[in-house]
This record gives structure tokens, sequence and C-alpha cells, in this order.
């Protein structure tokens, strides 16, 4: 009979650049005559939410079967080696192991690498460390203006309707980034400017499948699209008094740095 099941190795703990390469014996795995039709792995946050590889990224993952020679036991170990790479100085250098991103010069036994030796598993061994980059002054925090729409209705066809909300900036901002969070059913948000142009859009991707991070019917990802800006998002001058039009399902937040001399930040919280 066809089965599918999740495990949960251990917790761990990552830091910025650091590596964890953990040996599990006796986890949770199903014992007997078991034949694999498939098998998948990722990490997972304390809340479940599976972590994409740019942030934390698996170098690789093993499950082996073993036997406790005190009782001739079936049991199963899991060993996984993987790097929190984000925020890196050279995110490929530390996931494939340079040796002079984690100045390193001995293996974790002690012996002295071998003259050439410039990188591989020797070098980022358990609780070694790449790496990073340091905070700079010209880095400043954002805080978050979020939209929580609310279901107005239990008739059906109303509740689907498209909702809609306008916010006006009093003292002018900058707005550096928006995206929505969503759940199943929803179809996606929109950011409109005060003059009515498409600043960017939330799109949910569905699963198709059952393997880890694709589940049928399931909220898998977050298409973003940006119609103004450069690289992974957007930074928008907007003045005093300026407007913010969302279309929405779901809620969508927008980060946002304020602009004006004292230099403070602000948070709004605004619901439909």
């Amino acid at each position: 009979m066809e089965k599918f099941a999740a495990f949960l190795s251990l917790k761990f703990v990552l830091g910025a650049g650091s590596v964890c390469n953990k040996y599990y014996y006796n986890v949770d795995f199903p014992r007997g005559n078991v034949a694999l039709k498939d098998f998948n792995a990722e990490i997972v946050d304390e809340s479940g939410n599976a972590v994409p590889l740019y942030e934390t990224y698996i170098y690789h993952w093993v499950i082996l079967r073993y036997f406790a020679p005190k009782h001739i036991e079936e049991r199963w170990l899991t060993n996984v080696l993987t790097f929190y790479i984000r925020g890196m100085e050279d995110q490929f250098g530390c996931k494939d192991c340079k040796c002079d991103l984690y100045k390193v010069t001995k293996d974790e036994y002690g012996t002295p690498l071998r003259l050439g030796y410039t990188g591989c598993l020797k070098c980022c061994y358990d609780e070694t460390q790449c790496r990073w980059v340091d905070w700079e002054e010209a880095t400043v925090p954002v805080k978050i203006m979020s939209f929580v729409p609310r279901k107005e209705s239990d008739d059906s066809e109303l509740a689907c309707k498209n909702k809609k909300i306008s916010f006006v900036l009093p003292n002018g901002d900058y707005v550096i980034y928006g995206a929505a969070h969503q759940h199943s059913a929803g179809f996606g948000s929109a950011l409109y400017g005060d003059d009515g142009r498409l600043m960017c859009t939330s799109l949910p991707v569905y699963g198709d499948g059952n393997e880890a991070g694709n589940g049928l019917s399931f909220g898998i990802k977050i298409q973003q699209h940006y119609k103004s800006g450069r690289g992974d998002g957007f930074f928008l001058h907007l003045g005093r008094g300026s407007t913010l039009e969302i279309l929405e399902y779901t809620w969508m937040l927008v980060f946002f740095w304020r602009d004006g001399k004292e230099g403070g930040y602000q948070q709004y919280l605004l619901g439909i």
C-alpha cells in the first residue's frame, strides 16, 4: 500500500555564515520492508515554513539505515550539511567551501591541509564560519505599512469581489518594496500610485503535486512583478499627500522609509 509521510530532524540553529554538518541517529523513520518511490528533503523554520536555498543552502542530505549491535535493531540516521549564506560576501564561494573564505588551514581532526588544497569538505566542516558582509552605517531599517482586508459578509459572491483601499501619506515616503501575504483561494494583489500607474503585483502559485514544497492546491510561493524601479524591487519617492491604492484579496505589505528632517520611522496598520 502506497503511503506519504513527512519527518523532521532535531532542531539546529544557524547564524550569519555558519555551517551545520550534523548526524542524527535513531531518527523517526519507517522500519521493516519498505520501498521508497520518491524522497525529498528541505530546510524548514520553527513554524514549518520552507526556507529558500538562497538563504540556507543544502550542500547534501543523507538518510541511511544501520543496525545497533547490542540488540541487532534496525535504525535510521540522517546527515545534513547546510550553510546560512544570506548576506555573505561570496555566496557561491561559501557554499562551494573555498578555504580562504573560511580561514581554515586544518581539517576538523586537526590535520593540516595539503598544499594546493583550495576548497572542499575539509574546509567547511561543522561549526566553521564563512565571511559575511559587515553592517554599514548607510543601511537603515524600515517599518511596515500593513493593509488588512476583512470579510464584510458571509455571502460568498460578495466576499469574492475585489477589495480596494486608498491611503494618503501625510509626510511623503520612499516606497522601496511591496509584497502580499496570501492564503489558499487568493487571486493576487496590486499596488498603484496616485496617478494610477501600476507599481507592483503579487500573484500566487499553487502546487500540483504531493512532494515537499509542491502540495496540491496549496499556495507554495508568490510571484513578484515590478513595473518601475530597478533590481529586486523599486525605489520610489512619493511626495507629501501622495496616495497609495491597493486592489487586493488578502494582505498587501508595503515597506517604506519615512522622508523627513527628523529621520524617524512610522508604522501604519489599516483595516478594511
